[in-house]
């Protein structure tokens, strides 16, 4: 499938999650219900999408992976370590 109709069905899905299910407008139908695997009705979901994308072996996991590894490339990354400073201990005040 070209990469042009696979974004506009990307975005359809999107689309569903925020105006139907009142979801995050940057996940897809597919990463909600890998989200949501363990409750039941979304459990339901999960299974029959990924019998629709059959030849996918876990097509929601794939999908929620997908937007993770999109918001991982978008985000500035990590500061290298976080260190604390107690109240009066920063390093800017003295």
């Amino acid at each position: 499938m070209s990469t042009y109709i696979w974004n506009i069905l990307e975005w359809f899905s999107q689309g569903l999650n925020t105006v139907f299910l009142a979801g995050n407008p940057n996940m897809t139908v597919s990463a909600r219900c890998w989200v949501n695997r363990e409750r039941s009705g979304w459990s339901r979901a999960y299974h029959a999408i990924n019998r629709v994308f059959f030849w996918q072996a876990d097509h929601c996991r794939q999908s929620y992976e997908d937007d993770l590894r999109f918001a991982r490339s978008v985000l500035p990354p990590p500061p290298e370590k976080h260190v604390y400073y107690p109240p009066g201990g920063d390093p800017i005040d003295q």
